[in-house]
């Protein structure tokens, strides 16, 4: 086929069937050779803008952005799909429409956007329903199933990967088959269902052969390299993973090759052959690195941009209230200058009128009389003007006030935008000190066991502790990477949907949670819930807060006394406040700032077991979403933690 479709290039045909060409060259390359996909969209961008083929631009574009995806750069995939979906809309190309829908809800989908996804794919589907493209539809059922195989809707998924099989098998088309199957192949695999899964991956291959699609390939071949690998039969595990990883570093495939070196480690570890088992764990290592980092320095540029952004914004805003001020002031200067010169135009008038009139005094009595009257009238419109001059004073007055408030209004706003940006770079310089220190330290660890383990004697005693010790380091290590991983995911958690909390009910679920702690100590539990018993939160994050603090409150209890812990809401705009009172060993705030409280593994009580990330995490899920958490506690008496969440609902 794309010999055919080369050879149609240097053919006599029409333009857009030229653009069309190249839309289908891209559209046949980009899953096995992504440098010729990528240059054969270019050039289908460049064809179709000069003769105008909104067509064949716009899929042009949106095949780029399918590359960028596979590259792993959302960000550019995203900017190219919604330029081609504008030019889309605009030109009415309803099959580019809902084949624009489909990337963009994969997209969101990868993102972790699921709210956004689910409504792409809708729109999809029914937007490839209406217009009866039996190829663009199974590729949204496919994306869907995706979709809904992540949130565990297994029947679900299954029910649309099987209506895509059906339409693709309806119009012949091979690669799309050979998707479908290996998706169907997916949710078996994940229902632990793994002959079936081995079979469908199977009946997969065997269509993928003829496309050479290696993405499929590739991912193929380490899904059946683990279906072995839990059958036991490592020989084949083997096989299949090095096909795969074969594939998959043709075109840099990174997951793929990060999977295929995970299996190979993992069968040869079954094999205890040492050598291969730490080869191939420092491959897998170093290309899960790659991929970390390179998501975390996306991450870091995107927030670079932002505040960049942020910056110009506020020079601009300061340089329209300076100009604003200065147009003002030119305009009040201006009015003063016009009511002066009236004035001494008026004094110097009626001055010129004194001294004619005093001329004439001598000669007619009457005249004086007459310009005496004309005088005190020319008096009476002075009055009037200087009383219109003071209130046009009093007025500037007034709008110089108002502008004082106006500029010290919007400096607030600015000072508030530049706090906001301190403390991101704050929490990001924060972040990086937390993974090189807390990383650093058992990564040191680990390299200076493997260096004094003897790799000749490796049962003897002396090793065996040495291998110990590893394990104890790399459990430790991989509970650091845990820990930040949830930190960041609360960082990010802005886009999760809030919901009505009922604090009443999460509260007795943490005490069901807590039974044992509860029942072991006797600890005595008073709760109020009276003046407010619902939030506008999220749910998990609410039951993470109040299970951290009763936890700690049973933990740090007094051994001179009975344990009593009494948990209260009230309201005080604009918050709602939870507040859990302990009578435990309590803390010396003299002595103790709230960095060793609430800081990430921060501990107080270093004789207590515990990591020092709950109060962390409880202080981040607060401040994310708009609340701050305080302490009051006095030693050997007590503590009281209040909670201040966002006044959103009003409780009855």
């Amino acid at each position: 086929m794309i010999d055919s479709l080369e050879k149609q290039l240097n053919l006599p045909i029409h333009d857009t069937i030229k653009g069309q060409v190249l839309v289908n060259l891209a559209r046949e390359l980009y899953a096995f050779d992504p440098p010729r996909a990528t240059q054969y969209a270019k050039q289908g961008i460049e064809w179709s803008r000069k003769i105008k083929y909104a067509w064949g631009e716009a899929m042009s574009i949106n095949y780029l952005g399918l590359m960028a995806y596979f590259r792993g750069d959302n960000v550019e995939a995203t900017d190219l799909h919604l330029s081609a979906l504008k030019i889309a809309e605009k030109e009415q190309l309803q099959d580019v429409i809902g084949f624009t829908f489909i990337r963009l809800g994969t997209i969101n989908k990868d993102e972790g956007n699921y709210d956004k996804a689910k409504e792409y794919y809708t729109q999809a589907i029914a937007h490839l329903r209406a217009i009866n493209h039996a190829l663009y539809l199974s590729y949204a059922l496919n994306q869907m199933g995706l979709f809904l195989n992540i949130q565990g809707k297994y029947e679900e998924a299954l029910a649309h990967f099987q209506e895509a099989l059906a339409i693709s098998k309806g119009i012949k088309d091979e690669r799309h088959i050979a998707v479908c199957l290996y998706y169907i192949a997916e949710v078996y695999l994940k229902k632990g269902d793994d002959d079936t899964a081995l079979s469908y991956y199977k009946e997969s291959f065997q269509f993928n052969k003829k496309i050479n699609n290696l993405l499929l390939y590739a991912s193929t071949m380490n899904n059946i390299a683990k279906i072995y690998l839990n059958k036991n039969q490592i020989e084949e595990a083997i096989i299949h993973s090095r096909v795969a990883l074969k594939k998959a570093q043709q075109v840099n495939l990174k997951h793929e090759i990060e999977g295929a070196y995970h299996n190979l480690y993992l069968a040869y570890l079954k094999k205890n052959l040492t050598d291969s088992t730490l080869k191939y764990q420092t491959l897998w290592i170093a290309v899960k690195d790659s991929i970390f980092n390179e998501q975390k320095n996306r991450q870091i540029i995107q927030l670079q941009n932002t505040y960049a952004q942020e910056k110009q914004r506020i020079e601009i805003e300061k340089q329209k209230v300076e100009l604003a001020t200065r147009n003002i002031i030119i305009y009040a200067l201006g009015s003063i200058f016009i009511l002066l010169s009236l004035m001494a135009f008026i004094l110097y008038r009626n001055n010129l009128i004194k001294h004619r009139n005093n001329l004439r005094l001598q000669k007619q009595k009457e005249e004086i009389l007459q310009q005496k009257r004309h005088i005190e009238e020319q008096n009476a419109n002075l009055q009037l003007l200087n009383e219109e001059i003071t209130q046009q004073k009093e007025e500037i007055e007034s709008l110089n006030n108002h502008l004082e408030d106006l500029i010290e209004h919007r400096t607030l706003e600015l000072k508030k935008a530049v706090d906001e940006l301190s403390k991101q770079n704050q929490d990001l310089q924060q972040f990086s000190y937390i993974v090189s220190h807390n990383l650093r330290s058992p990564v040191a660890r680990i390299l200076g066991l493997v260096n004094i383990l003897d790799y000749k004697q490796i049962k003897d005693e002396y090793n065996q502790q040495v291998l110990s010790h590893l394990s104890d380091v790399s459990n430790s290590l991989d509970t650091i990477i845990k820990d930040l991983t949830q930190v960041i995911a609360i960082r990010n958690s802005l886009d999760k949907t809030k919901e009505t909390v009922n604090l009443e009910e999460i509260t007795h679920l943490v005490l069901h949670h807590l039974s044992n702690e509860i029942e072991s100590t006797d600890a005595c539990l008073k709760i109020n819930f009276l003046q407010a018993k619902e939030i506008l939160f999220i749910k998990a994050y609410a039951q993470s807060i109040i299970y951290n603090l009763i936890s700690n409150a049973i933990k740090y209890r007094s051994h001179k006394r009975k344990p009593l812990i009494e948990i209260c809401t009230y309201v005080s705009d604009p918050y709602i406040i939870l507040a859990v009172k302990d009578n435990g060993i309590g803390i010396d705030l003299k002595n103790v700032g709230t960095y060793k409280i609430f800081g990430l593994y921060q501990r107080i009580a270093t004789h207590i077991e515990g990591k020092g990330i709950g109060l962390y995490l409880t202080k981040t899920q607060v401040e994310t979403l708009g609340g701050k958490i305080e302490v009051e506690s006095e030693p050997d008496k007590g503590s009281t933690f209040r909670v201040f969440f966002p006044s959103a609902i009003q409780n009855n």
